[in-house]
């Protein structure tokens, strides 16, 4: 996973995030993505599992994560969908101890366990505007046709009964594509 790591900014009340106007209200979204989706989408948002395994982390994500070089974890890549259309790409990365609060979700939403439950808590958001020539735009390109095109992204560390997990969120353009009974998502 090679390339130049994005320019991550953090997401502050009262500092002016330069995302795209039409997208803002998502990436920079205090709440959880899955509710956002699930009002959006009702009866069609699913979760499809891409990828879930171990494997090393990224160079970047260790960085947040406070580790001293690359390292093995757990890592959940899926596709968030509505009305059948790929809307958003999340990879989560689970350290090693903490894994055992995200066993068995199978193809239910992370953000049910992050966002929903006591003992759950997210540090301050980060935004980054992500090219083509990125890694992770190119690795879910592999995954999933169109990743190229994501234009933005989002990532948090994420802290469920104290242990941390990292979850970065690409935004596709199909996210404001319409839905089908013609109102602008």
């Amino acid at each position: 996973m090679r390339g130049r790591g994005l320019r991550w900014r953090m997401v502050r009340v009262g500092r002016p995030v330069s995302v795209d106007l039409a997208l803002r209200a998502w990436v920079v979204a205090s709440r959880s993505l899955t509710a956002a989706m699930r009002r959006h989408w009702p009866g069609s948002f699913q979760v499809r599992v891409l990828f879930e395994g171990w494997a090393m982390a990224a160079g970047e994500e260790a960085l947040r994560l406070g580790w001293p070089g690359r390292r093995r974890a757990w890592i959940r890549e899926v596709a968030l969908v509505g009305d059948g259309v790929v809307r958003i790409l999340a990879r989560s990365v689970i350290p090693v101890d903490s894994r055992v609060a995200v066993r068995g979700l199978g193809n239910r939403p992370l953000g049910d366990r992050l966002f929903m439950g006591a003992g759950s808590d997210r540090e301050p958001l980060e935004v980054a505007r992500v090219t083509h020539r990125h890694w992770l735009s190119q690795h879910f390109q592999g995954l999933e046709p169109g990743a190229a095109q994501a234009r933005w992204a989002r990532r948090a560390v994420h802290r469920l009964r104290g242990r941390p997990l990292l979850v970065t969120e690409l935004f596709l353009p199909d996210l404001l594509v319409r839905r089908r009974d013609g109102e602008e998502s």
